[in-house]
């Protein structure tokens, strides 16, 4: 998530109520002076702390800084301590303690009227949940912090708020929105010059667009977005961008380019050290030469991926590469051995939540078992592959579904073959049926029926 800079570092003044009724002692001036002095001492090392990445140190400072300002009693100045607590606990990834912090800032500076505090609190707020998982409590966070950042005339905080509600869309899968709402984003980075924001957005609707199917608009965004990680110096984003080109040519079937732009990716990455890159690199080499049927050199680079990425703890990729390798034993007809790699990263999708790659996993697991002739097995699995594929249509233009289908409509070829296979003949018309339904969009007239349009089910 992109962060704005640290606010409230520093409070210079510290103020008795003007409306108390008494005259106060030198000594109790005196106090009070020492307290103030006390206070931004705590503030401005707590602040060179954390400048310098030592978050957990500042945390010590912070509290105390806390406790003397809640003493003193200064609600704006509590808001500001209560804020840098929630910042160094996100930027320790100890999110729920951020929450924390953050609630109790928003509340203070909602009730002082803060608009300013008010909405810096409520962006970095939905960033925290968003780590969390909690992707509704999210939204809820940033389109709370949106208006407030429109009637300040922020366009910087605008622009970082509508990115952030695009990439929670964009995670739950919910491509329609994630288009909707990055498209807005980038007018408004784009305006404001940000590059490497505006980079950002078109890589991701790069991949929503390779997602989706549409290699050819995938391959624009990321060209696109290269450029301007070259032009700002980001060697990291660049490397995944060359590593993104390279995997819309092997869809477009350019394997040579493909090729060509993996292995830049990989020299770029070894470069860096980045172990992350550097297996995603191995794995996409890996899918070129499983594509030429050249398994032993696909074998050769998806090992040391997976080494790579245990070493990193990445288990999205690592399930990825699960799934290639159990391809290779597919294609060697070692099917026991296929499902196996299958259903470890069915798993693990599953524990992610990832409804696409759950589907690819399904389908995967559905034909192994169909290939080594459990028809009833194979069924199951399809049959919830197709579920699955079928809920990320809702939403979507026209275009997008069509693009979608293409790399679905082989589960319903093949759970077509698998029910008539069993001899049920009725229920293998009605999937061929639901299949037709979807390929049909690309000729929809108003009053057809629409392919996304949920079609009742056969029995299973």
């Amino acid at each position: 998530m992109m962060k704005l800079s640290l606010k409230w570092c520093l409070f210079t003044v510290l103020m008795v109520s003007p409306t108390a009724c008494f005259y106060p002692s030198e000594i109790a001036i005196a106090q009070i002076q020492d307290g103030r002095d006390e206070f931004n001492r705590l503030t401005r090392e707590a602040k060179q702390l954390s400048d310098s990445g030592k978050h957990r140190a500042s945390l010590t400072l912070y509290q105390q800084a806390l406790k003397l300002v809640q003493e003193i009693g200064n609600p704006q100045a509590e808001a500001g301590v209560l804020y840098n607590l929630g910042y160094a606990y996100e930027a320790l990834k100890q999110y729920t303690q951020a929450v924390e912090f953050y609630r109790q800032s928003l509340l203070i500076s909602q009730r002082l009227q803060d608009h300013v505090s008010t909405g810096e609190t409520l962006l970095h707020l939905g960033h925290s949940y968003y780590h969390l998982a909690q992707y509704t409590k999210a939204l809820q966070s940033y389109q709370q912090a949106l208006p407030l950042y429109k009637r300040l005339g922020d366009r910087s905080g605008e622009g970082i708020t509508l990115s952030s509600i695009a990439l929670v869309y964009d995670t739950q899968e919910e491509y329609a929105k994630a288009l909707e709402w990055y498209q807005q984003a980038l007018l408004v980075r784009r305006q404001l010059r940000e590059q490497r924001a505006v980079g950002s957005i078109l890589s991701r609707l790069g991949q929503i667009y390779y997602n989706l199917g549409r290699y050819e608009l995938a391959l624009q965004h990321y060209q696109s977005a290269l450029v301007l990680y070259r032009q700002v110096g980001e060697p990291a984003s660049e490397a995944t961008n060359l590593m993104k080109i390279g995997l819309s040519y092997f869809r477009l079937k350019q394997y040579g380019k493909a090729l060509e732009y993996h292995q830049k990716a990989l020299a770029l990455a070894r470069s860096l050290g980045d172990r992350s890159r550097e297996a995603l690199t191995l794995g996409s080499i890996g899918l070129v030469h499983f594509e030429q049927k050249n398994y032993p050199k696909a074998l050769e680079h998806y090992q040391p991926a997976l080494t790579l990425l245990k070493s990193v703890n990445d288990k999205h990729e690592i399930a990825i590469t699960l799934t290639n390798i159990g391809n290779i034993y597919n294609e060697l007809k070692l099917f026991p051995k296929a499902l196996e790699f299958y259903q470890q990263a069915l798993v693990i999708h599953q524990q992610e939540g990832s409804r696409a790659s759950q589907g690819i996993a399904l389908h995967n697991i559905g034909l192994t078992h169909y290939q080594l002739g459990d028809s009833l097995q194979a069924e199951r699995s399809l049959y919830a592959a197709i579920a699955v594929w079928e809920s990320l249509c809702p939403g979507l233009s026209d275009e997008n579904q069509v693009a979608l289908y293409q790399t679905q409509k082989v589960s319903y070829e093949t759970l077509e073959q698998v029910l008539r296979t069993q001899g049920k003949l009725k229920d293998a018309s009605d999937i061929a049926k639901r299949g037709r339904v979807r390929a049909l969009l690309e000729q929809q007239t108003p009053g057809r029926s629409h392919p996304c349009q949920t079609i009742p089910k056969t029995n299973q």
